[in-house]
């Protein structure tokens, strides 16, 4: 994990935790960092969800506001911080399309939102799929192609693991675009309320 010599805001002391000063027990001013940071990850998209649940859980027990309710101005504001900055992190962890653009933005500073798309074989096939969803008319066939739309992201999430175990990260920048748009698709099901 990347950090500075950081000391305590409280006393002075050189801290080694995001959190909590190991010499007088306060909690600390929150820092700049990303989600793997936070979580003390690896930088690898394979991560052990599990842990991250439980550590999440932990730390937030921990930081929660409820805790600081008798404290001074300064710890009330810094729980605040960090709880939302927990809630956040994790929830990008959690979801595997959100960690793969994290990952490639540390990565490569590979960013989606400042690329152009440019490869007309991805641009047709989402085309075709964003066709198929306005055509759909029965219940059955929505389920069907959900089902479909969730198993291109399988495969897609599959591939992408092998593509960061490999470190080829422009070919896994690649799939995360097509995931994203295929993510977009799935959450179209959702803002048109079809029962699934």
């Amino acid at each position: 994990m990347k950090k500075n010599s950081i000391s305590c805001w409280n006393c002075g002391n050189n801290v080694k935790n995001f959190f909590f000063c190991e010499h007088c027990k306060k909690i600390q001013k929150p820092i700049e960092h990303d989600p793997f940071q936070l979580f003390s990850l690896p930088y690898e998209f394979n991560i052990d969800i599990e842990k991250l649940e439980a550590d999440f859980f932990n730390l937030q027990h921990k930081l929660h506001p409820d805790k600081f309710i008798n404290a001074n101005e300064n710890e009330k504001l810094f729980s605040g911080i960090h709880s939302g900055n927990l809630n956040q992190s994790y929830h990008l962890l959690v979801d595997p399309i959100s960690r793969a653009g994290i990952l490639l933005k540390i990565l490569i500073n590979y960013d989606l939102k400042e690329k152009t798309v440019n490869d007309k074989i991805l641009l047709f096939e989402i085309m075709e799929l964003e066709e198929e969803k306005e055509n759909l008319q029965q219940k059955k066939d929505a389920l069907i192609f959900y089902k479909k739309i969730m198993g291109l992201i399988d495969d897609e999430i599959k591939t992408i693991n092998n593509k960061f175990k490999e470190e080829n990260y422009l070919e896994a920048a690649k799939i995360h675009t097509k995931l994203t748009y295929l993510k977009k698709i799935k959450n179209d099901f959702k803002k048109v309320e079809i029962e699934l």
